[in-house]
Order: structure tokens, then sequence, then C-alpha cells
């Protein structure tokens, strides 16, 4: 457990969190109707129904995927450092994970945006799950950008290695 930094903590806590956090309700929905317009009576808005749905049920099942990708990114990330057998694994790893988990991020954040909003007859609210969702998603691609930053010169690894000698150059 040496060999894990403080990058793969980070996306490991991020991945745990968020997968756990989608299994809450993300967002309110509340459908209403109105009543006919009838002369001297006050035209209202009353609620025909009203519920919460989970992250899985709401973002729709290529979000699901992504999110399914990147969270398996989060939690790879620990495992390659922990159980690495030459130092590619993890870097590998830690790109992959930047890259398509601010991808990720960014179109999760989008779909929150689309998904909130009250559209006349059908309300629909971000509940607070959402957002320390997104704050999870977040930890992801940050703690696979701090693993990529850490170089580790000072790990047992580091200090037993030896460079190979200086070649000539050629044709001399």
């Amino acid at each position: 457990m040496s060999r894990i930094r403080t990058g793969e903590w980070v996306a490991a806590f991020g991945a745990l969190g968020l997968l756990g956090l989608l299994f809450f309700d993300w967002l309110s929905v509340s459908v209403k109707s109105s009543a006919p317009d009838t002369p001297g009576v006050l035209n209202y808005l009353h609620v025909v129904y009203a519920g919460s749905l989970s992250g899985w049920s709401t973002l729709g099942w290529l979000m699901d995927v992504l999110l399914g990708v990147a969270i398996v990114g989060g939690l790879s990330l620990p495992y390659m450092a922990a159980k690495r057998t030459s130092p590619a694994w993890p870097v590998g790893t830690a790109v992959l994970t930047w890259a398509i988990g601010a991808a990720v991020f960014l179109i999760l954040v989008l779909r929150v945006i689309v998904l909130s909003g009250d559209e006349g007859p059908i309300g629909i609210g971000v509940q607070l799950p959402a957002y320390l969702g997104l704050f999870f998603m977040l930890l992801i691609p940050v703690g696979a950008f701090l693993s990529l930053k850490d170089e580790r010169k000072d790990s047992p690894e580091a200090r037993a290695y030896t460079p190979p000698p200086a070649r000539s150059v050629p044709g001399s």
C-alpha cells in the first residue's frame, strides 16, 4: 500500500463516492395540471405526480455507461499502482482516466444543467446528491492528474535504480 500516492487515493475516493451517490435521488419531479378556465373561478395548478429519481434512472443509459467507465478508471488507478510490474501500467491508466474522466465530467455537468429547471407543467429540481455526484466525479480526473504529476523520486525503487553507462557517439 506504500506505492499508492495521494492522486490514486483521491481518484478512488471519488469513484467510490460517485458509485454510492448514483443510488440516491438526484432529481425531484412534479407534474402539474391546471384546472379549466371557468368564469369567476381562479385558475390554479395542482400536483398530479410528485416523486424523485435516482442517478441511475435519471441520466440515461449512455451516461450510465460513461460514468461506469469513469468509476472503473478511478478504481483501477490504485490497483495498478499497488500491483504494477512496470511503470507503464499506472501511467497509462492515469492518462486514460484523466482524459476520459474530464470528458465525462463535462458531459455530466451539461446533463444536470439540461435536466434542471421548472418547465411549465413539469417541474424538475436538482437535489443535493446530484451536486455531490458532480463533486465526486470531478475528483476522479483530478486524482488521475495528481497521480501523473507525482514522480515519486524518493521511493526505494527509485533510489535503488542505477542508470546505464553512457554510450559513445556512433561513428566516432
